[in-house]
């Protein structure tokens, strides 16, 4: 189960560097969408980390990690234009 969502945080930090190198090109509009994308990765990469140092170390760190990662996640799901 930790291998799991360690390997699924580490595809949403993929996502997230991906959306952000191309967040450099494009127009306005398909800007603000891949910013809100990007959030949304960071924060799925934030509760799967967290989640999986949490498992194995029974870490305060983790859980706080992942708590960060569901309010971004709010936050971000609130104020996009999709």
């Amino acid at each position: 189960m930790q291998n799991v969502l360690r390997l699924v945080g580490i595809l949403f930090s993929v996502s997230t560097l991906i959306l952000a190198i191309t967040f450099l090109w494009g127009e306005d509009q398909s800007r603000v969408v891949r910013l809100s994308w990007a959030m949304l990765g960071m924060s799925g990469a934030l509760i799967f980390n967290g989640g999986a140092t949490y498992l194995n170390t029974k870490d305060k760190m983790g859980a706080l990690s992942s708590v960060v990662g569901f309010i971004l996640m709010i936050v971000t799901l609130t104020q996009s234009p999709f």
